[in-house]
């Protein structure tokens, strides 16, 4: 993904306070920047050659959207990462594989994946697929799940949890000290 970065440089921005469709009629015209990632309600990260974004900034400060850029090496789930599909399917056609003991939900269509085919297909298809985090949240919650665990990330994935899905328990363990807050989470092994 590196290489492809080099040969595609690209930025990533997030864009805060504005509906997926919003943001999706101000990046109507420009065949050059993605939705990258739909992390939660007024949540989107969007991605491509820093020209093309920049020239969509305005247009999404007009329609309420706060923007930030992330600190990323390129625009990744876009188009630009083609080259690393290639690299990742090689690597994958080489390395033993075996069905997972969990299914697994992906983060380009919120499927439930249960056979190691699946999975290596969604992890080269992932590569240039926007992450539907919104939809894998929920997918999680319809399968029952009733508590997340975040490590690392900084309680970012789990501010995103408890603003997309509420009732859901999530606790970020960021540092050594939240081990103590995640036994308390979890139930007493029987």
């Amino acid at each position: 993904m590196g290489a492809a970065c080099e040969r595609s440089p690209g930025v990533m921005i997030a864009v805060l306070r504005l509906p997926l469709e919003t943001i999706e009629v101000a990046l109507a015209d420009r065949t050059n920047v993605h939705v990258a990632n739909h992390n939660a309600p007024g949540q989107t990260v969007i991605a491509g050659p820093a020209a093309d974004v920049d020239a969509v900034v305005p247009r999404l400060e007009d329609a309420g959207g706060h923007v930030r850029r992330l600190a990323v090496e390129g625009p990744f789930h876009t188009p630009a990462m083609a080259p690393a599909m290639v690299a990742v399917d090689r690597l994958l056609q080489r390395l033993p594989t075996r069905e997972p003991a969990v299914p697994l939900v992906t983060g380009q269509s919120a499927q439930v994946l249960t056979t190691a085919s699946e999975v290596a297909a969604a992890l080269i298809e992932g590569i240039l697929a926007p992450v539907q985090w919104v939809a894998v949240q929920r997918r999680l919650v319809e399968l029952g799940v009733e508590l997340a665990i975040e490590v690392g990330s900084a309680g970012v994935l789990a501010a995103m949890a408890r603003r997309t899905v509420p009732d859901l328990r999530v606790v970020p363990v960021t540092t050594p000290g939240d081990i103590a807050a995640l036994l308390d989470a979890t139930p007493a092994a029987a």
